[in-house]
């Protein structure tokens, strides 16, 4: 589901800023790694792909990410967060994960 690119990318982050590095960083890292590697490694955060996998999502829940995806063609980084914000009330997740997604950028490169 989106939450679950959600967490991921926050675990992430978290996992980043205990070793003092920046997603920037880890995605030049990464983009070193041999293809082996890459499997067993997480995945940065790229703006095009989190849109392909609520893509997705959207085709295969019929409609659940349309919000987030038409914010990320249309709006602005804060019309991202509310849809965003909005899928996780909806869906009756803990609303506490807005506070990551208000801290995130969600439409730059590796944000």
């Amino acid at each position: 589901m989106i939450v679950d690119l959600i967490l991921d990318r926050r675990e992430l982050e978290q996992e980043l800023a205990e070793q003092g590095a920046t997603m920037a960083e880890y995605a030049e890292y990464y983009r070193g790694l041999p293809e082996q590697q890459k499997i067993f490694s997480p995945t940065p955060y790229e703006a095009g792909a989190f849109y392909r996998e609520v893509r997705e999502y959207d085709r295969v829940f019929d409609g659940i990410g349309l919000e987030i995806l038409q914010a990320m063609d249309y709006g602005t980084e804060d019309d991202v967060k509310k849809a965003l914000c909005r899928y996780i009330i909806e869906c009756g997740y803990n609303p506490e994960i807005c506070d990551f997604i208000n801290a995130a950028e969600w439409l730059g490169e590796y944000a």
